[in-house]
């Protein structure tokens, strides 16, 4: 098997379909893909090399999307502004922990919360949907999660 990032030898050091690059890495010629299975090589298209760099809000949405995450406006409103969409008694005892394809996990600190927050589902949608702007969360899933016991400063793990 040749080393990791280069082709495999037929030779000349360099797999059919490649062109051996200085200090040994191939890639491939004509757009065709390494025998290792590697992705075909294209130049950066001069377009792309003129763009002007853009604030990473503007790359969010996107992002959020391919990950299955409603838009950045909605994730600051349930994880940022919780404690206004619940307020304080609540948040005292549940926190959002995360929102995927709708979906809204929340962990709480006692049996007794998950019972209420499971009561209240339809209220609780109904705030997040008025502090969001949007209907993107569809489904609350409460569960119980004991807090986990905080760590002295001083003690690392030894």
């Amino acid at each position: 098997m040749p080393p990791e990032g280069r082709c495999s030898s037929l030779g000349d050091g360099a797999a059919r379909g490649t062109v051996q690059q200085p200090g040994g890495r191939c890639r491939p010629r004509d757009g065709a893909a390494c025998e290792a299975g590697g992705v075909p090589w294209r130049p950066l298209s001069r377009d792309v090399e003129r763009r002007e760099p853009r604030p990473l809000s503007a790359s969010l949405g996107r992002l959020a999307a391919s990950l299955g995450a409603p838009a950045p406006p909605v994730l600051s409103a349930v994880f940022v502004g919780w404690e206004r969409v619940v307020g304080p008694d609540v948040a005292a005892h549940a926190r959002p922990v995360t929102l995927r394809d709708g979906v809204l996990v929340v962990d709480v600190d006692q049996p007794a919360w998950a019972t209420q927050l499971n009561y209240l589902k339809a209220d609780l949608l109904r705030q997040i949907d008025e502090a969001t702007g949007s209907s993107e969360v569809t489904e609350v899933r409460v569960r119980v999660s004991l807090p986990r016991p905080r760590r002295a400063a001083h003690d690392h793990g030894y």
